[in-house]
């Protein structure tokens, strides 16, 4: 995916979601003062007590912001006002939200960087999501020997030297979002699977270890975030239609 739509900040119980499909929302995080008070009205008490814990004014903007927008993201498709929503924690710290069981299941997960936010929603399946700002690395090979596999750091070497920092961002993207997708949170090796690293064609996972914590199959899929971003998505299966949209906050009145 390549683009991300550009509309207003949906609305109450105004989106629905079809089996097959994953709703991916992009958020800059610079706000107007006045959005970002609205936004903060909606956190809960936990969520306030931690953004209390930011020491940066700026990382309190941007948590409430970000916070803030993907209870309204979701609001919108449970109906359910944003203040009212509960989120709860699975086993590896995985978010989710505790929802009735006369609702539809929904699955979420978001990721952050800089002054960007990405919110990935579906109906149907598990899902993670991750976006980098594509800062210079000056030890980008050595960070590489620590994290990535034999495979990955030996592709990463063999890309024109001018795609070695967009490589090196397109595996960890992928990487990132397969674990959060497979929930396992940081007892997954990271060298236990292998994914695709250079950024001229769409992200893949190429092989996967036999090993105790190994990831399931993933299907990974491209995103655009923006010029100086790199994103990710994993999902278990192929086919799926992905969507894109971009909220404009300082548009809200």
């Amino acid at each position: 995916m390549d683009y991300f739509q550009s509309v207003p900040v949906p609305s109450i119980g105004s989106l629905t979601i079809s089996d097959g499909e994953i709703h991916v929302w992009r958020v800059a995080l610079e706000a107007r003062s006045s959005v970002e008070r609205h936004l903060r009205q909606l956190l809960s008490t936990d969520e306030q007590a931690r953004l209390v814990r930011f020491r940066s004014s700026n990382d309190k903007r941007r948590f409430a912001v970000r916070r803030g927008t993907l209870r309204m993201v979701l609001s919108a498709y449970m109906g359910v006002p944003g203040a009212e929503l509960c989120f709860t924690h699975g086993k590896n710290g995985k978010p989710k939200i505790e929802q009735p069981p006369d609702r539809v299941v929904l699955y979420f997960n978001t990721s952050s960087s800089d002054n960007l936010a990405l919110i990935a929603v579906s109906g149907q399946l598990p899902l993670g999501i991750d976006v980098e700002f594509m800062r210079p690395i000056d030890e980008i090979h050595d960070i590489a020997a620590r994290f990535f596999s034999r495979h990955e750091r030996d592709s990463l070497v063999d890309l024109p030297r001018e795609l070695h920092l967009r490589g090196f961002y397109r595996i960890w993207t992928s990487k990132e979002a397969i674990v959060k997708a497979d929930g396992t949170g940081l007892s997954m090796p990271l060298d236990s699977f292998v994914v695709r690293s250079d950024p001229r064609h769409p992200p893949q996972l190429l092989h996967t270890a036999q090993i105790t914590g190994a990831p399931k199959d993933f299907i990974l899929y491209g995103l655009d975030p923006g010029k100086e971003f790199s994103g990710a998505l994993a999902a278990s299966r192929s086919g799926l239609v992905i969507r894109g949209w971009s909220i404009n906050l300082n548009q809200m009145a």
